[in-house]
């Protein structure tokens, strides 16, 4: 068991290593000039208590030298009063503003999809009615918008919500941008994404997923993964970044990750479900190390301080770039809790739980 361990441990802090280093090297310095002409379309629902801050942020975006053609936003069957905030708003801004409206069709796949078909431009940026960033965003963004990028990931982190959530959406980013730099993208964050828009026409990634409820990021990625023709790269710079709602207890936290998990289970790329499975795996391996070999012998100090220095070094890029340093100190319970957070999501996605999410039942191939 000892053996096994230290293997997986070897594993998990190459793919941390090499995280890492990419995401220094990711680091570059942009074009002057903004690049390409992009449109904006964001998906919502019921989302009047959250959308400000969206708002505000498209507002005090520094717009002078991007090439924003306009802002859609699709309607998919608001039971509050968004769609009328939203008018209020785009009578004060800069930008063409639209509304589109889901008919027949539901959910957030076919609310994209519908915004990217009635947009005319190069790019297309998703963004949930949820994120925040800052003025410089779009303009930074931009400037990595030309012909040699077909899918941009961005980096995302969590503004709010407890305190475990928001760190480990850190360690993602870091882990998204940083393979991706290397070109191994395994995640992306559909809170914010930008694409070409001619080939997300041509892959069509969502046409025979849009029953299933969440993972429209994911089978976006998958598609262009597969298209020999996509390159796909990493946004990185310093300071700049969207902020999204982070889960606001530990019960959204773990519904939340039953979510996600399921979706990784129908994306099915094997470099993805191995490097899913050997973290998995090393976060499981603590409570072997700690409850059930000495933890105070060597090999158990050397194995738990060796994977202990792995996390901190993979939070301390993110902290370190996006400004967030305060938080380090959570690093040591998030040590013993994300493991047993990782177990309780394996072991409710085992037992095939039902989750709710807007409002909706969580749909997969194996419930429809």
């Amino acid at each position: 068991m000892i053996l096994i361990g230290y293997i997986i441990l070897f594993a998990y802090v190459s793919i941390i290593g090499a995280a890492c280093l990419g995401f220094i090297k990711g680091i570059k310095h942009q074009h002057v000039k903004a690049g390409s002409d992009f449109s904006i379309v964001i998906a919502f629902r019921n989302e009047e208590e959250r959308i400000d801050d969206l708002l505000l942020s498209l507002e005090k975006s520094d717009l002078e030298q991007v090439n924003l053609d306009e802002v859609i936003f699709v309607n998919d069957h608001s039971l509050d009063r968004t769609v009328e905030k939203i008018k209020r708003w785009s009578n004060h801004n800069k930008f063409k503003v639209r509304i589109a409206h889901l008919n027949h069709d539901v959910g957030k796949k076919k609310a994209i999809d519908l915004g990217i078909k009635q947009v005319l431009s190069t790019y297309v940026l998703i963004l949930d009615a949820d994120v925040q960033f800052d003025a410089k965003f779009l303009f930074k963004m931009s400037q990595t918008l030309d012909a040699n990028r077909s899918l941009i990931i961005l980096p995302v982190i969590e503004k709010n919500g407890i305190i475990f959530s928001r760190i480990a959406s850190h360690a993602l980013t870091v882990l998204s941008l940083g393979l991706a730099s290397l070109g191994f993208p395994i995640n992306v964050n559909g809170a914010a994404l930008v694409f070409k828009r001619e080939e997300y026409i041509r892959l069509e990634p969502l046409k025979n997923n849009f029953k299933i409820s969440s993972g429209d990021d994911m089978f976006i990625l998958k598609a262009f993964l597969k298209s020999k023709e996509s390159v796909i790269k990493p946004f990185v710079s310093k300071g700049i970044h969207v902020l999204t709602d982070g889960p606001k207890n530990i019960s959204e936290f773990i519904s939340r990750g039953v979510r996600w998990s399921s979706k990784m289970n129908l994306i099915k790329l094997p470099l993805i479900n191995l490097i899913g499975i050997f973290i998995l795996l090393c976060n499981l391996y603590v409570f072997y190390f700690i409850f059930f070999n000495n933890p105070l012998g060597a090999a158990s100090l050397l194995w738990i301080s060796i994977k202990f220095a792995s996390d901190l070094m993979t939070l301390y890029f993110s902290f370190y770039l996006y400004d967030k340093r305060a938080i380090t100190i959570f690093a040591i319970p998030m040590f013993l809790i994300y493991p047993l957070y990782l177990l309780t999501v394996l072991i409710l996605n085992l037992l095939r739980v039902k989750m709710n999410w807007k409002d909706r039942p969580v749909l997969t191939p194996k419930s429809i």
